[in-house]
């Protein structure tokens, strides 16, 4: 068997095996970590699956049952939802569209570390990407983050066809997959832009003045591709969100501080070190140091200048979307999935330093390198599943937190046209999803003014706050009277 059928044969098997072990997510409700942000993705799933797909809008009935919240272009919600209407629940339906998404990237990941590194690191980052815990937690989650990154990686594979003398054709779908990646999720597209930048350096390094001209051309295609539609996509969202009276928060101007973190967390150790903390438990084994033994060794093992210059391209790539957008990666954990190919593969060269430092000493011993990557890989793989973060994470996995115990008595306790206003539940959609009622979500700075604008108490039946110190009458017009339900934090409104 030549190695490169041996290689084929083994990307299909561990991708097979990494798509089989995760079957079982696509039945797990959305009562998991997150759950909000998977919520609100699945929502936009059922709406488009009920009531027909209009890229231009994204329903997401919490702010009355006609509000319409365009965050990202909503392509995989989309693409979920034809799937949805074959009778699968939408939630479901998007967890395969994530799953689908994340092995796009572990091919186009393997696609491109073969190509600059050779089969064995290939391999050891397809290992990691598929089995680290991180991966088993959000693989398989409803989410638009991996389908994102495929895109980033698509596009530098697509680049990288270029560059080496592909046709035109190459990088018309780099510029799709461009306009797809800054579309669709913009704050993930800077750290795949960097990569293809370093891939563009390493290709003028490797084929001279020659390739200049192919490099710069992907490059401006790719970015500028990439860039306007972010802008457009940002610029068309936020005057959609202008005209809703409860959505104007999510403005972009009002979310500076939310999606780049302010001065003083950006001086502040904590803030980098919780993120560290995440990357080296979930990721890069203990305390992230065989991500710096990576980093390092991957650098002294280069061969030649532009293997050099792609080796420490993972590196920064991985580091320039959470330094851009500090405070996302800070309070989520699940951000981390726009960069965790990259740190994966960081990870995989480090592996394979110690490999190849180690290999010579084993010389009389029945071990190869590859037997000796694999067996390093599946020790990473164990001791980050072995730390808290990583056993919250195969939980997650291997878990189903069924639907939410609030969501089962609020609807047993409602009927099908009841009108709900909650309280204290900032604009988490997980319960409202489950239960299957218009809501009414009013955050805490929106109170009784939010009234005027959104037209009165009428048609509401119900109330519900999630926070028990929430006084549900602060959010209300005056005058209005609630009956306590036999449902905690669950009141009606007298004469509804």
């Amino acid at each position: 068997m030549s190695p490169d059928t041996w290689a084929r044969r083994c990307v299909a098997l561990l991708m097979l095996v990494g798509t089989l072990i995760r079957l079982p997510q696509l039945s797990h409700s959305l009562n998991e970590m997150h759950g909000f942000r998977q919520a609100q993705t699945a929502y936009v799933v059922r709406e488009y699956a009920a009531h027909g797909i209009d890229l231009r809008h994204t329903p997401l009935p919490i702010f009355g049952p006609r509000s319409d919240v365009p965050l990202e272009l909503p392509l995989p919600q989309a693409l979920a939802a034809l799937i949805a209407r074959l009778g699968v629940a939408p939630e479901a339906a998007m967890r395969v569209v994530g799953l689908v998404g994340f092995q796009c990237a572990a091919l186009f990941l393997f696609l491109l570390a073969v190509r600059w590194h050779g089969r064995r690191v290939a391999l050891i980052g397809l290992v990691l990407f598929e089995f680290l815990p991180f991966g088993l937690a959000w693989g398989a989650a409803s989410l638009i983050e991996f389908p994102a990154a495929a895109a980033g990686l698509g596009m530098v594979v697509a680049l990288e066809r270029w560059w080496r003398g592909g046709s035109a054709w190459w990088l018309a779908v780099a510029g799709v997959a461009a306009v797809l990646l800054g579309a669709v999720k913009a704050t993930t597209a800077p750290g795949y832009l960097v990569l293809a930048g370093f891939a563009a350096i390493g290709c003028v390094v490797e084929r001279g003045r020659g390739g200049a001209g192919r490099a710069l051309s992907g490059l401006l295609v790719s970015g500028a591709a990439g860039l306007v539609a972010a802008l457009t996509w940002t610029s068309y969202a936020d005057s959609v969100k202008a005209r809703e009276p409860l959505v104007r928060f999510l403005l972009s101007k009002n979310l500076t501080a939310w999606n780049f973190g302010t001065g003083e967390q950006r001086r502040d150790p904590v803030t980098y070190a919780r993120i560290l903390t995440r990357v080296g438990e979930e990721i890069a084994a203990p305390l992230g140091l065989l991500l710096l033994l990576g980093a390092v060794f991957a650098l002294l093992c280069s061969r030649g200048r532009a293997d050099l210059v792609r080796r420490g391209g993972w590196t920064a790539a991985a580091v320039t979307s959470p330094l851009i957008c500090l405070n996302l990666y800070f309070v989520h954990n699940y951000y981390l999935c726009a960069v965790f190919p990259l740190l994966a593969m960081v990870v995989a060269l480090g592996v394979d330093a110690v490999v190849q430092a180690v290999a010579p000493l084993l010389r009389h011993r029945p071990i190869g390198k590859a037997a000796l990557g694999a067996l390093l890989a599946t020790g990473v793989v164990v001791a980050c599943c072995a730390t808290t973060l990583g056993r919250i994470d195969v939980h997650q996995w291997g878990h189903d937190g069924g639907v939410p115990p609030s969501a089962q008595a609020i609807r047993a306790a409602t009927r099908p046209t009841d009108r709900i206003v909650t309280v204290g539940c900032d604009w988490d959609p997980l319960m409202p999803y489950y239960v299957h009622r218009s809501v009414l979500m009013l955050r805490p700075d929106e109170e009784a003014a939010a009234w005027a604008e959104v037209g009165g108490l009428a048609g509401y039946s119900y109330v519900y706050r999630c926070d028990p110190s929430a006084d549900p009458l602060h959010y209300l017009p005056t005058g209005i009277a609630l009956t306590p339900s036999d449902v905690d934090g669950l009141w009606r409104v007298d004469g509804a």
